[in-house]
């Protein structure tokens, strides 16, 4: 998708929930802010935000080069077995405050670790 799409759907307000392996999301996700969810073998274990760009975050996971706590490192460990779901989010804020919701609701094992 062109960054002119991506754009268009943050600003209209698109939170459609994508699926797919973390290999593919380290190449094909948008260079947007966002929320994603983290399942091994469709369990969810984590949640977490990028206020920068969900495609580099996937890629720091994958890559093993954002190996700086537990849940990450874990992440990583079973890559190839993992799969996320995002939505693009508009602001920080909006970033930071679904974050929470999702780890207050849900619960994620490794968000606890």
């Amino acid at each position: 998708m062109g960054l002119m799409k991506s754009l268009l759907k943050v600003i209209a307000g698109y939170k459609a929930l994508t699926v797919s392996s973390l290999k593919e999301a380290s190449e094909n996700a948008p260079n947007l802010m966002g929320c994603y969810k983290v399942f091994l073998n469709g369990e969810l274990k984590y949640v977490g935000k990028s206020e920068y760009s969900l495609k580099q975050r996937f890629a720091q996971y994958y890559g093993g080069r954002m190996i700086y706590s537990a849940a990450a490192k874990k992440i990583h460990e079973n890559r190839e077995n993992i799969e996320v779901s995002w939505v693009v989010q508009r602001s920080d804020e909006d970033c930071k405050r679904l974050e929470e919701q999702w780890i207050a609701k849900l619960s994620p094992e490794w968000n606890k670790i």
